[in-house]
């Protein structure tokens, strides 16, 4: 397979530089028990406004339609269906998503716990050092099952937003 040797950013036109890392948060619209979670539009306008000011930008995908196998009591199983939104953003500021990522973390937990999931995927991707060679970058994606939510909070974040948002910030309403 050939690969295209060619410079887009200036063919573009563009004006800055590209994000070689992705960081993005699947927000399930039902509980473990498949019952809708409350309030979803703000879980999910509440994760836009923290990427958004940590990351510099961020993005909603439409829902999407997904299905999972769960294991019953009994050993048999079943699958469910749920509808997701990913909430993705690129890492234009790596020491700002580093710095601040308490708080990226604090908001998936309060997710988890408010809205009874059994788990909440996030997703990490970007160029990494090759494991053959560490002079070489690869690309890859790393998915992540968050099943415990040490770091959750007892409030919404849409009634305090100044818990999961860099310091200095206030919520755009």
């Amino acid at each position: 397979m050939a690969l295209v040797d060619f410079d887009l950013k200036t063919a573009l036109g563009a004006d800055t530089s590209e994000s070689v890392q992705r960081f993005a948060v699947y927000l399930p619209n039902q509980d473990r028990d498949q019952k809708p979670v409350e309030n979803f539009d703000k879980w999910v306008d509440s994760a836009m406004e923290i990427m958004v000011r940590i990351n510099g930008g961020v993005t909603q995908l439409p829902l999407a339609a997904g299905r999972f196998r769960v294991k019953n009591e009994d050993g048999s199983e079943r699958i469910v269906g749920e509808n997701t939104v990913v909430v993705y953003s690129y890492l234009f500021e790596p020491d700002d998503f580093v710095r601040e990522f308490d708080k990226i973390k604090r908001f998936i937990d309060t997710f988890g716990k408010i809205t009874n999931q059994k788990s909440v995927m996030v997703e990490f991707s970007g160029l990494e050092p090759s494991d053959d060679d560490p002079e070489s970058l690869v690309y890859c994606t790393d998915a992540y099952m968050i099943s415990k939510y040490p770091k959750a909070v007892a409030i919404e974040p849409w009634k305090d937003p100044t818990q999961f948002l860099p310091e200095g910030f206030v919520p755009v309403r």
